[in-house]
């Protein structure tokens, strides 16, 4: 089964606001109104809360795009700049109005696709990735926003045409994300890595990276601040190791984003961070039926370092932090007969 990924996402003057969100390091939430002022993030919701950048997980502005990776190009660092790209053949590329240099282009994206067929990419190979996931291995001789020709020693040269929109990307080399502070997503599905994110007027923020160095992105723009990826690991966008409990045990939740286990089942991922520590929201889905309650247990290897009371539907979320002491495998469980219960927000911070 194809593990499909769920999306997941400063200083200043006071910023124009929209509907957000803003979850931090300690697993709190909070909802509402999202803006900046000169001492950091403002959530204005039931109440006001202002928290500093350094505190937060994600802080949400807008709804994006829904696929992980968006036409454009992915920078061998990991960067993903959607837009319009000039030739690859060229020493330096134009995309967004940024010059990159050729050879720090790792992949050529010509459709939007989930961070699921991406992991399909063969490791160390050149070529085109397919719809569905499959893959045409040759040397890569011409590549532009257009088209690109790619010739495999068996089948001889073929031409891919992004009209045709039968292939996703064009892979040349691979790429790694490099540590970094934090990830500025935009609405049109780049991901920018920045050592820091800035304000200095009204309009936008200035994002600190030896790449992009001053690369302004308006408020407009401006989706999700988040800690990096190279901080922490999702588990909404890993492939579980284990899952048990039948076929639809685990969904992406409706409401949140996070997973939604349904009562019964357990979901084992494993981990490469050498343990961290584990942080989630849960609560029992506002869609459950029944009024039974439900436990969420927490593993990690097989020792339970987290058991909740049990929960009722309509129980507001509860946060839950704890550590995993060198854990090879986290582990998390719903118990119950009936109905459904959501972790929010799932994710393993590194040590």
């Amino acid at each position: 089964m194809r593990w499909i990924a769920c999306m997941l996402a400063a200083a200043g003057f006071a910023f124009s606001a929209m509907a957000g969100s803003v979850v931090l390091l300690d697993g709190a939430a909070h909802e509402g109104t999202v803006s900046f002022d000169g001492t950091g993030i403002l959530v204005r919701g039931a109440g006001s809360v202002k928290v500093e950048l350094r505190t937060v997980l994600s802080a949400r502005f807008a709804d994006g795009v829904a696929e992980e990776f968006q036409p454009g190009i992915v920078l061998t660092d990991g960067t993903q700049i959607a837009g319009a790209f000039t030739t690859l053949s060229s020493d330096t590329v134009t995309v967004r109005g940024m010059r990159i240099v050729a050879a720090d282009v790792a992949w050529a994206v010509f459709q939007p696709f989930a961070a699921a067929l991406g992991a399909d990419v063969p490791p160390g190979k050149m070529g085109a990735l397919l719809k569905g996931g499959d893959f045409f291995e040759g040397a890569v001789k011409s590549c532009d926003a257009q088209s690109a020709r790619i010739v495999n020693p068996e089948f001889g040269p073929r031409t891919f045409q992004a009209t045709e929109k039968d292939f996703l990307a064009i892979i040349l080399r691979p790429f790694k994300a490099q540590p970094s502070a934090y990830e500025v997503v935009t609405k049109d599905g780049s991901r920018f890595p920045a050592l820091d994110v800035i304000a200095r007027d009204a309009t936008g923020v200035i994002l600190r990276h030896p790449r992009y160095d001053g690369l302004k992105i308006a408020m407009a723009d401006l989706v999700e601040i988040r800690v990096h990826p190279t901080r922490y690991l999702a588990l909404t966008s890993l492939k579980p190791a284990r899952i048990t409990g039948g076929d639809n045990a685990m969904t992406p939740a409706k409401s949140a984003r996070g997973l939604e286990f349904r009562a019964g089942s357990t979901v084992t991922w494993e981990l490469q961070t050498g343990g961290g520590t584990f942080v989630a929201r849960i609560s029992p889905s506002a869609e459950a039926a029944g009024t039974e309650k439900l436990i969420f247990t927490v593993f990690a290897d097989a020792n339970a370092v987290f058991r909740s009371n049990p929960l009722a539907p309509g129980t507001p979320p509860q946060t839950v932090r704890v550590v995993l002491p060198q854990a090879a495998t986290v582990t998390l469980r719903v118990e119950g007969t009936e109905g459904s219960g959501v972790w929010s927000d799932p994710v393993v911070l590194r040590r």
